[in-house]
């Protein structure tokens, strides 16, 4: 009941095509900050798909995975727009996948507007009716330093992302 849109699996995970599972260095960083067991954070409840939907390579500066190219979210995220009433909550993890979400969906901010993304880390936004957050990046390294720097936007992010979780996991169980 859950839609969750990262920027790109793990060269890792991609290969193996396996989202949920220590294959993916990423699950484990949801799985922490949004205060979920492996039970929940599977995908009964969650369906994952990347910004892009597709491995983008690594980053020209060797550190870390490469922006998706725009050519792939313009292919995949149209096709969404039919399936999107089937969730009940839609979370968007980092600022690359929110700036290619909102440029194809409508969502109460402009992709144009230079928002960073403290500025709307966990507020509540909807997409095409659907309740919609924004959280940073849940890995390590990402996630330590958005925490120092940004610690009311973290916390925001966690309150109201792992609330409304919760609520949605215990409407299906």
């Amino acid at each position: 009941r859950i839609l969750l849109v990262s920027q790109a699996p793990s060269e890792v995970a991609w290969e193996a095509r396996v989202m949920f599972g220590e294959e993916n260095p990423t699950y484990q960083g949801f799985i922490e900050m949004l205060g979920l067991d492996e039970d929940d954070f599977c995908a009964e409840n969650f369906v994952w798909i990347q910004a892009g939907n597709c491995y983008p390579g690594k980053s020209g500066t060797g550190w870390g995975d490469a922006i998706p190219n725009e050519h792939c979210a313009d292919k995949f995220l149209p096709k969404l727009r039919s399936l999107l009433n089937h969730f009940e909550l839609i979370v968007i993890s980092g600022g690359t996948p929110a700036h290619c979400w909102l440029t194809h969906f409508q969502c109460g901010w402009s992709p144009s507007a230079a928002y960073k993304l403290y500025q709307i880390a966990g507020l509540p936004f909807a997409t095409e009716g659907v309740r919609t957050y924004v959280i940073n990046n849940p890995s390590p390294a990402s996630r330590r330093r958005w925490e120092q720097d940004y610690p009311d936007a973290a916390s925001r992010c966690k309150k109201w992302v792992n609330r409304k979780i919760a609520q949605v996991l215990s409407q299906t169980k």
